[in-house]
Parts: structure tokens; sequence; C-alpha cells
């Protein structure tokens, strides 16, 4: 009984001594969750002091482009837009070491070049601008962040806006101001002129305004996105909430059901009873409490004697019990296990020895093998110099020979050499020379029939881009002779010409004149493979007169009985009418954006003139096409859309918009005065 007391205690004793170490191990566990807690919310706080760092240090570091950092009205794009040209993309930094530190990054990456505006250096002078309500300065319409102002000054303090040229032109050499229109007409304050049509579909503002919105609109679109797929999750939350109120509130109706059909009276009675109870079981605890303060030391001097005793016991005990916890089935089983583990001992050792043996056996074959390896590489020495001996050899001899035994090669040998006695007076080198150069006859020949293909391709590819080339040319050709028929007949009442390219077999002719009722089109009906040279207008004659020009020779005709005379001897306005045709006729083949006319009718007679200018006036309506022209006549500045008067006074001149009625009334008192 004793025995089976101690190994009782013992066993609580380790069961006790376990679940403390359960216990520290989850204090240690729940220690490490909490320090974990407290890095991640050490963390969290230093990126938000980061955060607010950066948003307590406006204008640090890279503010961004000219372009980005301004905001106007549509209105006022085009003019930002003339006003600062590239530096738009100039990029606006806080100081010079901020821009050096990028320009070396961009030179290591090779990443392009930068202008950089830093604010440090930026300094801006005053500027007077003038007391006038029809001049405003651009930086007033614009919108920007008072820290990148010092770079708005700098790109745009300059510049006003003004209503039209004359008061741009007068403010810039007033006050020396940059001015600028609506339209994005620019006089700088040196007197230089800008202007012209602006494409305001390209408006690079109007395309940053849709990448911010569109920017804006996609933020929305995942905050929106974001809350939507919050939705289930709170909607989950607050049935889970629903349900826990319902069951509480189910659980108060119950106590308050409880509570009013209890009787007070009885529920008083009880605790009146339990405080004495209570009252009496504090009192027990006190005196076990003092009992056991005397006692103590008195159990501490009996019992010190024996703690080594007891001690031995424990451990005599402790065996007892792990003996007889280990029964006979357990020996037996670590029996059999141990005399398993020592057969697989002796198989292991076999096995090992009889490795060891194969290992031997290996390395002695090995070496044998690496012997006669050395032999056949010393015999396979000895062919290939004897081969190198025999000199060159034709290509087939070593397929020729690869499956015959060694028998045969003797008697083969043998024959070869009693057929070389028949050519003893020969010598080798020859025909090791004849070998050789035969080699080089046939590789020769497949070079050349690989030439030949290639040199056919060619020729085939060259003389189809010819076709093209030619077949290109006179389909333009013959546009611009249609036109040239139909410009010069509506240009000179009751004229026409031809236009009629000319080709080598012109030019071997001598001085053979060409038929003159010799069309274009006949004219390509016997083209043979020939080149062009020129082109040359045939014959164009008038109601009353008549004139013929070429590429070679010209004449022209002013009677009736077609009178001709050579091309030196036509007048200027002739020659002009003729050119003008010409030009109106290649473009209608393939117009141009613009053109730009200077005086094209100083030389031509009245009736010339109107009729040019009714041509150009139909090619724009119906093209689209800007026409520009200089003229001190009237019949182009009745037709013209917008006037322009040059003037000059003091060695200086200027440019003014007028009426039709104002510029007519100027070229007739222009035209009197030279009279």
């Amino acid at each position: 009984m004793r025995g089976i007391g101690e190994a009782g205690s013992f066993a609580v004793f380790w069961g006790a001594n376990c679940g403390s170490r359960r216990r520290y191990s989850r204090s240690l566990w729940k220690e490490e969750s909490d320090v974990k807690t407290k890095i991640d919310g050490l963390m969290e706080d230093v990126v938000k002091a980061q955060k607010s760092l950066d948003r307590a240090m406006p204008g640090v570091c890279v503010c961004g482009p000219v372009l980005e950092l301004v905001d106007c009205n549509e209105i006022l794009f085009t003019v930002v837009e003339v006003t600062a040209a590239n530096s738009l993309f100039h990029v606006v930094v806080d100081n010079d070491d901020t821009a050096m530190k990028i320009i070396k990054k961009l030179t290591q990456e090779e990443g392009g070049r930068v202008t950089f505006i830093p604010l440090n250096r930026v300094k801006i002078p005053d500027i007077g601008y003038p007391n006038s309500s029809d001049v405003v300065p651009l930086l007033k319409k614009l919108k920007y962040d008072a820290n990148h102002r010092l770079a708005l000054e700098q790109v745009f303090g300059r510049t006003v806006i003004c209503p039209d040229l004359v008061t741009a032109a007068n403010v810039a050499r007033s006050n020396g101001l940059d001015c600028i229109t609506h339209d994005g007409d620019q006089v700088t304050k040196n007197g230089g002129m800008t202007g012209g049509f602006y494409d305001h579909r390209r408006s690079k503002l109007k395309f940053v305004k849709i990448i911010k919105d569109n920017q804006h609109i996609n933020a929305e679109h995942d905050h929106a996105k974001s809350e939507l797929e919050q939705c289930p999750v709170d909607i989950t939350n607050a049935m889970k909430q629903k349900g826990s109120h319902e069951k509480a509130l189910e659980k108060r109706k119950e106590l308050e059901a409880i509570i009013s059909s209890a009787d007070s009276s009885n529920l008083t009675m009880e605790a009146e009873s339990k405080k004495q109870e209570l009252k009496s079981y504090n009192r027990k605890v006190d005196e076990l409490t003092s009992l056991l303060k005397g006692t103590n030391p008195v159990i501490d001097y009996f019992s010190y004697p024996y703690i080594p005793i007891l001690n031995f016991s424990l451990v005599l005990t402790q065996r007892t019990y792990w003996t007889a916890y280990i029964d006979d089935d357990d020996i037996s089983t670590g029996n059999r296990r141990i005399e398993k583990l020592n057969r697989e001992k002796e198989r292991e050792k076999a096995c090992e020895a009889r490795s060891a043996w194969e290992v031997q056996d290996g390395t002695e074959d090995l070496k044998q093998l690496m012997n006669s390896r050395r032999v056949y590489i010393n015999k396979q020495e000895e062919c290939m110099k004897m081969i190198k001996d025999l000199g060159l050899l034709p290509a087939d001899a070593f397929e020729v020979y690869k499956g015959k035994n060694k028998k045969q090669l003797q008697k083969m040998l043998y024959d070869c050499n009693e057929q070389l006695k028949q050519f003893s007076h020969v010598k080798q080198k020859a025909l090791d020379l004849y070998v050789n150069f035969s080699e080089q006859r046939e590789e020769l020949k497949r070079r050349r029939v690989e030439l030949d293909a290639g040199d056919l391709k060619i020729i085939e590819l060259v003389s189809l881009l010819d076709q093209r080339k030619d077949e290109s040319i006179e389909r333009t050709f013959k546009g611009v002779a249609r036109n040239f028929r139909e410009v010069l007949s509506k240009l000179v009442q009751g004229g026409h010409g031809y236009l009629v390219m000319t080709k080598k077999k012109d030019d071997h002719a001598g001085n053979g004149e060409n038929n003159g009722d010799e069309t274009l089109e006949q004219d390509l009906e016997g083209r043979a493979e020939k080149k062009y040279v020129g082109v040359k207008v045939i014959k164009a004659c008038l109601l009353h007169q008549s004139f013929l020009c070429s590429h070679h020779r010209s004449t022209v005709s002013f009677t009736g009985n077609e009178e001709t005379q050579s091309m030196k001897q036509l007048s200027g306005g002739q020659k002009a009418v003729v050119a003008l045709a010409l030009i109106f006729a290649i473009q209608k083949c393939d117009s141009a954006p613009f053109y730009l006319f200077d005086e094209i009718d100083a030389a031509l007679d009245p009736q010339y003139r109107t009729a040019i200018a009714s041509m150009i006036r139909c090619l724009a309506d119906k093209d689209g096409i800007q026409f520009i022209t200089t003229t001190f006549r009237p019949e182009l500045v009745k037709l013209a859309d917008k006037i322009y008067r040059v003037t000059q006074q003091n060695r200086v001149s200027s440019i003014n918009v007028a009426s039709k009625e104002e510029a007519l009334k100027f070229i007739e008192l222009d035209h009197m005065y030279n009279c």
C-alpha cells in the first residue's frame, strides 16, 4: 500500500510539473504575440509620422512640370501654350541641389534631357503693367499654388493679353512687354510678330485636363467599388448585431419576468441567511489561519532531519514505478527488435564487403581500358600522319573506304600501287594541283549558278520597279495635263494648251519639232522603253493671240494666221499666266495646306487678274486651302476674306487689319500717287 501511495504521489507531482510547463509556454506565446502587436503599432506610427512630415513640408524637392502646376479657363489655353511654348515642360524643383541630383541620375541611366527651374535661383524684377482696361496681365488669369509663384512669374510674368494686334504693338513698344491676343497672335518687346492658324484640337493643356478628369473619375470609381465590396460585410455584421441584440432582449425579458414573479420577502430572508453563513465561514478561516501559523515552526523543526531520507525514498519509488510499468510483453518486443536490428547490421556489412570487391574489380578494369585507349589513340595518330603524308585526297575518299575490312583495303592498296607504276614519270605535285584546281572549278561553277539566279531576280525587280515608277509618272502627269487644259481654258478665254512629256527620243531627233496636234494620250500609246527628260507646253492659243512654250523651245502667235514667235519674245504677263495655270493644275492633283504668292498680278492685264482672282476664290471655297497674296491691284482685294494693310512710317513697318473699302481706297490713292 505504501508503494502504491508513493507511486500515486509521484504521478500527481509529474502531472503538476507538465501543467506548469504548459502554462509557462502559453504565457511566452502570449508575450510574443503582444510584442508583435506592439511592433506593428510602432511601424504604423512611423509611417504616419513620415506622411505627416511630408504634408508639413509642401513644395519640397520636385514640384512637377509647369504644365501640371497651372490651371486656367479653356478660353486661355491657346494664350498659355503660345506664351510658354516649350517652357510648359520645364520641371520646377525646390533648389539647384535637387536639380543636380536628378541630372546625375538621368545621365547614369541615359534617361534623356530635362530643363529645371530651381525656385531658390529665380529672381523676378519689378514689372510695371499699363493702367488700361484693355490690357490684362496673363498671370492674373491663372490659378496656381503660392509656393510655385516665382516659377510661373518667370514664364508668364512679362506677358499681357491685348484685344487686337494694334493694341499689342503699341503696348509692346511703349512698355517693353510681350503681348498676345486671344487668337494666339504674339508681339514681342523687340518688335517681332508671330501669328497664324493654331490647331486647338492638339492643345496640351486640354490633354492634361482630360487626364486629370480621368484620374479623378477612376479614383471615384475605385472608392465606390470599395464601398460596394464593403456593403456585404457591413450587412453581415449588422445581421450578427441584430441577432445578438434580439437574444439580449429575450434574456432581458426573461430576467424581468423572473424578477417580477419572485417574492420580494423570500429574497430578503435568503440574502440575510447567506450573509450570516458568509460571516461564520470567515471566522473559521481566520481561526484556521492563526492555527496554521502556530504549527508551521513545529513541522519545520521535526521534518528537517527526515528530508534527505524522504528524497531517497522518492527516487526509489520512481524506479519501482517505472520498472513495474514495463511489462513482459514490452521486454519481448524489445528483444525481437534488437535481433532484427542485428540481422540488418550483418546484412549491411555483407553488402559493404561485396561493394568493396566490386569497386576493386571495376578499378582494375578501368585501368585496363585506359591502357587500351592510350594504345588506340597512338594508332589513330599514326594513321592520321600517314594520311597527311598521302597529300590531297578526293572529298569522298573517306566515305568510299569506310565499310572495307583490312584485307580488302590491302588488296586495293596493292592494285593502286601497280597502277601508279604506270605514271612514274608524272610528278606527285602536279596531281595535287590538278585535284585542288578541279575542286575550285566546281565551287566557282556552283557560285556562278547562284549569282546568275540572283542577277535574274534583281533584273526582274528593277524592271518591276521601273514599270511601277513609269505608271505612277504617267498617271500623275495625265492628271496634271488634264487640269492644265481646264485651268488654262478658264484663265484665257478661248485659249487652250497641252502638256507633253519630253523623252530621250526627242533628244536624239536633233532639232526636229514634235507634231503640234499630238496629244498626251497618243504620245503614251506608242511609248517604248524611254526615259523622261522634261515637260513642255506644245500648244496654247488665244482668241486673238496664241503662244507656245516648251521645255526645249517655245513659240507664240499673236495674229489670226497664227504667226509664231519664240518664248523669249513673250511678255512677263503671258509667262505668268502659263506658270500659274501649271501651279493650279498641280494643286488640284496634290494640294498643299497654304500658298504664298508675292505680287503675281503685277505684270498681268486686268482680264487675267480678274480670272486668276476668281480661280483662287473658287479653289479656297472648294478645297479649304489658304492663299496668302501681296498685291497693289484691286482685283484680288475684292474677292479676299481678310485684308491686312502694311505701312511704313519713320522707317518702322506696321500691319493693321483693314476693311475691303479701306483697302480699295488705299490702292486707288497709291495708284494715283504713283501716276
